[in-house]
């Protein structure tokens, strides 16, 4: 039996993940979303839904430095997405 935690990603890069991503959760992610550390937003080209990309770098709808706070309310997502950050 392969481990989860182990078992190879679906995936080789950006778009793949935020297909799979999309695919996977798409019942969660039915209403507005932040994506936190997207670069690009591209989980938005998968959801239906509005997404606002948020990271430090890259082309996301809003940059900003995490460290100083996210620049909005709380409640004003349905769901939060932070997907392939850890690593950095």
């Amino acid at each position: 039996m392969t481990s989860l935690l182990f078992a190879r990603a679906p995936y080789t890069d950006r778009k793949g993940r935020a297909r799979f991503t999309a695919l996977r959760f798409a019942r969660d992610l039915a209403g507005s979303v932040l994506d936190v550390g997207c670069a690009e937003t591209e989980l938005g080209l998968y959801l239906g839904g509005p997404v606002v990309g948020l990271d430090r770098m890259g082309r996301p709808g809003v940059l900003c430095d995490l460290e100083r706070g996210i620049p909005f309310a709380d409640r004003s997502f349905d769901a939060v997405v932070c997907v392939g950050v850890l690593e950095h």
